[in-house]
């Protein structure tokens, strides 16, 4: 007789994290669900939902180093398109992998939005045109900000700036974000493989005299591996 597999509490848990970063790695996944055991208890979990259909694998890197995505049956448990589980293009694959390492760095205050919910809560930022993501929930100085995440790729800094303005330029004709701005609770947060490049784009933005909102740059030295 085959033994029916259940999913556990934690197995959705994990899918519905997955379908919110539309990725994952094991160490992710170490961090958030398995805290205090070993590197085994992801693993065997990794095994089994991949076994019983749920989960499927992809290349991260040129190393072969492997990222986790759903399968058809995991979005179909979940109730979501089958789009959610086609494979990542190249520059998908950095810029999902760059968003997932952000918001989920250990500590940190930061919640990915996703699209249903960006246009749920803020429902008067929303405007033909505009993308409903990545936008990310984030709290610092005792306050909370939305933020739209802006990966830079290999750009340099002057570019990097650039699209920052444009973001800013495109925003300031709605409503809600009008306000967001006035309220100086909405910021344009740089994603980057290099050290020396957050210098550089906060140096090339205090330059910038047309900038009137807040730049963050966060530097996320694992995406090395994928650059």
């Amino acid at each position: 007789m085959v033994k029916r597999f259940v999913l556990t509490k934690r197995d959705r848990r994990i899918l519905e994290h997955v379908r919110r970063y539309r990725m994952t790695t094991a160490e992710v996944l170490h961090q958030l669900f398995f805290r205090g055991r070993g590197t085994e208890a992801v693993r065997s979990t990794v095994r089994r939902l991949r076994h019983a259909g749920y989960l499927q694998t992809g290349d991260l890197t040129a190393t072969k180093r492997q990222y986790l995505r759903l399968s058809k049956l995991g979005t179909r448990v979940l109730g979501i398109p089958a789009s959610f589980c086609r494979p990542l293009g190249e520059q998908a694959l950095i810029g999902r992998y760059a968003v997932l390492a952000y918001c989920c760095a250990a500590a940190s205050n930061r919640l990915l939005l996703q699209p249903d919910e960006f246009e749920e809560e803020f429902a008067d930022c929303v405007s033909k045109g505009l993308p409903n993501e990545p936008y990310s929930l984030e709290q610092s100085d005792g306050r909370t900000r939305l933020a739209y995440l802006l990966v830079g790729y290999g750009a340099d800094a002057g570019r990097v700036v650039r699209k920052c303005q444009r973001a800013y330029v495109m925003r300031q004709r709605v409503d809600g974000f009008c306000k967001l701005l006035a309220d100086d609770a909405f910021i344009v947060t740089v994603l980057t493989a290099e050290p020396t490049k957050k210098e550089a784009v906060l140096a090339a933005a205090s330059r910038n005299e047309r900038l009137r909102f807040r730049i963050g740059v966060e530097t996320l030295t694992q995406l090395q591996e994928v650059y």
